[in-house]
């Protein structure tokens, strides 16, 4: 028996009743966990969510999210979507974006990234409303069978074939070739900043909103060395121009000298794909993923230091990028102070690029440069 089903915000007894009784409004309560499924490797999985009701209004879920131990702690990523109206008894499928690049299975309702559950043991939460730990040992890890929950108030389960059905009814089984899909690119070398700047780079439509700083403090052994770059009130940047970091788009970000002649002072690379410790280094944000941007942690600083790098596409003055690094591995930081104008670049290997130019400074010592751009 699968223990730790919770209901966190539902109705007991005559209160329940009263509401799947008058079935007027749209609501969300009544689906429940049905199935999970991983594959060995975890980058092909899904939930199958059941309404367990007979409510034809469980429709009001663009809000909702899931969490796991590895997955959506700060419940950023949203289901996006309503479902159709007429929910009574049927399912939803949440996929992985592995799941939904394999031929001949049901289409999911709603995708996430790969790897989002641990079948050697997790704690899945659908929104407010039900928690499941899954214990080591519990869920397959063979590419064939998968958990399902047979009774979602206790939870019992049993293991067989694995059987998603989405929405619309399509049912039908995972059936993994050799070797498993996954989302790993073919390794390419991580983008290298250009020696000069790279011409026709996206800039802030308004001035002194693209913040940047550098602390280099000769005395700290560069344990105390940072880099941050917020670059606010963007020019136009639609998802498809971020690329597909998840995969192949390598990211450097790059500072210059604008003095004559053009100088590359620094370089931090943020290479695509890949695990930092024991996830995904990049998550794609939005549905369809990708939509909203791309965000990479990295808690190794691996490899030249870069921490924290989001992408948010946009309208003019709405795209956004910030940028995070610190520690040892900022090799090459600038010696302090820099001789201005300096240039800041982010640039993508799929040759979009990203700037903002600073001939002023609020701070500009032998220990750190701070300005505002131009």
């Amino acid at each position: 028996m699968l223990p730790g089903s919770v209901l966190r915000r539902g109705f007991a007894g005559a209160s329940l009743a009263l509401f799947l009784c008058s079935g007027a409004h749209a609501g969300s309560h009544l689906w429940r966990f049905s199935e999970f499924y991983s594959s060995p490797d975890r980058s092909v999985q899904f939930i199958e969510m059941h309404e367990i009701g007979g409510s034809e209004n469980e429709v009001a879920i663009s809000n909702h999210w899931y969490e796991t131990n590895s997955y959506n702690h700060d419940h950023g990523d949203l289901l996006g979507a309503n479902l159709p109206f007429g929910t009574a008894f049927k399912k939803f499928l949440v996929g992985t974006q592995s799941y939904a690049a394999l031929p001949d299975v049901p289409a999911p309702d709603y995708v996430v990234p790969d790897g989002i559950l641990d079948p050697t043991g997790d704690t899945v939460i659908w929104w407010f409303y039900q928690t499941i730990d899954i214990p080591p040992g519990v869920m397959p890890t063979d590419g064939v069978d998968s958990i399902t929950v047979v009774d979602p108030g206790v939870p019992s389960y049993s293991v067989g074939t694995n059987s998603p059905t989405n929405f619309a009814g399509e049912t039908g089984t995972v059936v993994l070739g050799s070797p498993v899909p996954t989302t790993t690119p073919t390794p390419v070398p991580p983008l290298e900043c250009a020696p000069t700047p790279l011409p026709g780079c996206k800039a802030p439509v308004e001035p002194r909103k693209a913040h940047l700083l550098v602390a280099n403090d000769p005395g700290s052994d560069d344990v105390r060395d940072a880099i941050r770059w917020l670059w606010r009130k963007g020019a136009a940047t639609t998802s498809g121009e971020l690329g597909d970091p998840l995969t192949q788009t390598h990211y450097a970000f790059c500072l210059y000298d604008e003095s004559a002649p053009q100088t590359l002072l620094f370089g931090a690379r943020a290479p695509a794909g890949g695990l930092c410790e024991t996830k995904p280094c990049w998550k794609a944000i939005g549905n369809p993923p990708g939509t909203k941007g791309y965000k990479r942690n990295d808690p190794t600083l691996l490899p030249d230091g870069l921490r924290h790098l989001q992408l948010k596409p946009g309208a003019a003055g709405k795209a956004k990028i910030t940028l995070k690094g610190k520690g040892t591995n900022l090799a090459g930081l600038p010696t302090l102070p820099l001789t201005v104008p300096v240039r800041a670049q982010l640039q993508a290997g799929n040759g979009v690029c990203w700037e903002a130019v600073y001939s002023t400074f609020s701070r500009n010592d032998a220990k750190r440069f701070k300005a505002r751009a131009d």
